[in-house]
Order: C-alpha cells, then sequence, then structure tokens
C-alpha cells in the first residue's frame, strides 16, 4: 500500500509575514535610532540651551526622540515573542 498524500509538513521556523513584519521593526529601530542621533547632535549646539523656552522645547524634542527608539525595540520585542 502506497502512503496517503496528506497535508505537507508546515515549515519550521517564523512565516513570511512575520519575517517581514521583523525586518520593517529592524529598520524602524535603525530609523528611529538614527532621528535620536541627529537630534543629539543639534543639541550639542549651546544655542539650544539659551533659553528656559529653548531648553524646554530641546529636552522635549530628546525625550521624544529617545521614546520613539524604545517604542521601536519594544514592538520588535513583541514580534519575537
Amino acid at each position: 500500500m502506497a502512503p496517503s498524500a496528506g497535508p505537507s509538513p508546515s515549515p519550521a521556523g517564523p512565516s513570511k509575514n512575520c519575517l517581514r513584519d521583523q525586518q520593517l521593526a529592524e529598520r524602524a529601530i535603525e530609523d528611529a535610532e538614527a532621528a535620536l542621533r541627529a537630534v543629539e547632535d543639534e543639541l550639542a549646539d549651546p544655542a539650544v540651551w539659551a533659553t528656559k523656552y529653548e531648553s524646554a522645547k530641546s529636552e522635549a524634542r530628546h525625550t521624544a526622540a529617545r521614546r520613539a527608539v524604545e517604542a521601536a525595540y519594544a514592538q520588535l520585542e513583541a514580534l519575537m515573542d
């Protein structure tokens, strides 16, 4: 008797969609880190810290850029679980 032609076994590892999502998340991390470096380079200029208003604005930009990096890493971590 010949073996029956049942469903083929599923491939091991993550699906194509999961791999694509992980690659997109990794790219988002790279972009967020580049944006953070750009903000930090701009913040090296003493003029952005000249007044309380400028200081607050600079600090807010840095915080937002840092949080974007953290969120990108969290998104990748969620995809890996």
